[in-house]
C-alpha cells in the first residue's frame, strides 16, 4: 500500500532559457520533470504534489528563486511535526 509522505517538501529549480537563446538548455526541464514525477509517485517517494515546487523557464530568474526559497522556508516553518525534510534541487548554469 502507498503511503504520502507528508513532511516533505521540494523545491526544483530549471534555468533552462536564456536572453541568449543559443546558450538555453531545453534538456534540464526534462530532468526536473522528470525528478517531480518520482517524488510525487505513491510507490516511490509519495510527495503530496503541492508541497513540491518548480520553477522553470521565464520564471527562473533571481527573484523567482528567491520567491521559491521563502515558500520553503514557509512550508517548513508551518510544518510542527519535528520531521519535516526539505530537498532543493538546481539544474542549469548562471547568469550575470
Amino acid at each position: 500500500m502507498a503511503k504520502k509522505f507528508t513532511n516533505g517538501y521540494a523545491l526544483l529549480i530549471s534555468v533552462d532559457e536564456n536572453r541568449v537563446p543559443q546558450w538555453a538548455l531545453p534538456d534540464v526541464l526534462k530532468d526536473v520533470n522528470a525528478l517531480r514525477d518520482v517524488l510525487i509517485h505513491p510507490q516511490r517517494c509519495g510527495y503530496e504534489p503541492k508541497k513540491v515546487r518548480v520553477i522553470a523557464g521565464a520564471k527562473a530568474t533571481r527573484q523567482g528563486i528567491l520567491d521559491g526559497l521563502a515558500w520553503l522556508a514557509d512550508k517548513l516553518a508551518a510544518d510542527k511535526s519535528g520531521n519535516a525534510t526539505a530537498l532543493v534541487y538546481y539544474t542549469g548554469h548562471g547568469w550575470r
